[in-house]
């Protein structure tokens, strides 16, 4: 889906250990997609097919979500 979209996974990490975190909870997974503009990560986000992998694996599975940062080209 990220592929179709002209996305891709840049990194993807396991973290070991939480130095300084802003984010109230425990953070053990680090990742970072690039989207060709804002539009296209809006259009992939918003999909019908994401939104339902999205219910069906990871709102199961993932305890909190703490988003870092964004950044545009």
């Amino acid at each position: 889906m990220l592929e179709a979209a002209g996305a891709r996974f840049r990194y993807d990490f396991e973290v070991g250990r939480n130095l300084k975190s802003e984010a109230g909870h425990e953070i053990n997974r680090l990742f970072v997609l690039q989207f060709p503009d804002q539009v296209g990560r809006e259009r992939f986000f918003g999909d019908s097919k994401y939104i339902e992998i999205r219910s069906r694996l990871f709102e199961k599975s993932v305890e909190a979500v703490s988003i870092i940062g964004e950044c545009s080209p």
